[in-house]
């Protein structure tokens, strides 16, 4: 998988760094609601009651020790889970994976285990590209541009063929005619162009 034609398809903007950052996070399909739902509750990190928000990420809130930047992304993960928020988590798009990136990062730094935030993302069939860099990503740059120029070329090529072969069957049918002369020429013009 090309990291960077991924990269063009998904429309990513920013740095190299941006672009492989969201990458890193996308699964190879969005989590449900209900197993992002069965996970935190397992987890013993959030889980609603019927009439209140309980857990390790909860309690953390209410200490008022989650960085702010993060707190939304818990309430819009709320939402999903109890609310009209939607059907699961849409890790397999750029919006939603990196805000889903950052709360995986703050179950990381939580937990203080990687282990818990690939168990998460398994939920999504995991990360095809975890491991991808930025020398990666620019490698992948290097040999999409290697091979749409393959195809420039190559493009290109056959409408030369296709212009001389056309050019040639005109000058064909010419002998016997009075352009005969212009035909020769055109053959002696399409051989040249040929040779270069």
């Amino acid at each position: 998988m090309n990291s960077y034609k991924q990269s063009l398809d998904l429309e990513l903007v920013g740095s190299d760094d941006d672009k492989v950052a969201i990458l890193q996070s996308l699964t190879l399909r969005d989590i449900s609601k209900d197993d992002a739902g069965r996970f935190l509750r397992e987890e013993k990190l959030l889980k609603y009651n019927g009439s209140k928000w309980i857990g390790t990420i909860e309690d953390l809130l209410d200490m008022g020790r989650i960085p702010s930047e993060h707190v939304d992304d818990i309430d819009d993960l709320k939402s999903v889970l109890i609310g009209s928020g939607g059907t699961g988590l849409s890790t397999s798009s750029q919006k939603w994976a990196a805000k889903i990136a950052g709360f995986v990062g703050l179950l990381t730094s939580i937990t203080g285990s990687t282990a818990l935030a690939d168990k998460f993302y398994d939920l999504g069939g995991g990360r095809p590209l975890a491991q991808l860099s930025v020398d990666d990503f620019k490698f992948h740059k290097t040999q999409y541009d290697d091979e749409q120029e393959t195809i420039r070329i190559a493009e290109e090529f056959d409408n030369k063929k296709k212009n001389w072969h056309s050019r040639a069957k005109i000058a064909i049918n010419s002998y016997g005619t009075g352009l005969q002369d212009v035909g020769i020429a055109d053959l002696k013009a399409i051989a040249d162009e040929m040779e270069s």
